[in-house]
């Protein structure tokens, strides 16, 4: 089988993206822009185990439009000081010519250890595709109580391949 890897690839953020019969995604909570703004009062009291704030979840959305055959997928996220949050082992993926493939990372929960410029590396038999966004508050000087937070992480392909993601 033929290998082209994607050119590009065109990365969303959001909530949730979910896949629908036909191939048909839905993207809920949409952030334009590559920025999650949070808003409201901080967390003051984080449950034992999370000193980090904590999101219930983002998904990011990975599109390739170009490309064909078999590739090995990894993907590693990074923190503002470039620490490793979380990877992915390595999963198989194909991809047909003349159709785009999907890929689709939901990060549940989504750990916050500090506001800025996070970093995600998606890997595709291993050449690098980078997606970066900003995680900033509108008042840092409010405070709320803790967040309830989510037990589970993983990540989709479309066609409805599943594989675990693990997440720090």
């Amino acid at each position: 089988m033929l290998t082209v890897l994607p050119r590009q690839i065109h990365f969303l953020l959001a909530d949730s993206v979910r896949e629908e019969l036909g191939g048909k995604l839905t993207v809920i909570g949409l952030y334009t822009g590559g920025e999650v703004i949070l808003q409201g009062a901080m967390p003051a009291d984080v449950p034992k185990g999370y000193e980090r704030m904590a999101l219930p979840g983002l998904t990011i959305l990975a599109v390739c439009e170009d490309g064909e055959g078999q590739f090995q997928l990894e993907f590693e996220l990074y923190d503002p000081s470039d620490r490793p949050l979380g990877k992915s082992a390595p999963t198989q993926v194909v991809k047909a010519k003349n159709a785009p493939q999907n890929l689709i990372f939901p990060l549940v929960p989504f750990l916050v250890p500090r506001f800025g410029r996070y970093r995600f590396e998606l890997r595709l038999n291993n050449r690098k595709y980078e997606y970066s966004f900003t995680v900033r508050h509108s008042d840092p000087h409010a405070s709320a109580p803790s967040p309830q937070i989510p037990s589970k992480t993983k990540a989709r392909t479309s066609p409805s391949r599943k594989r675990a993601v693990k997440v720090k």
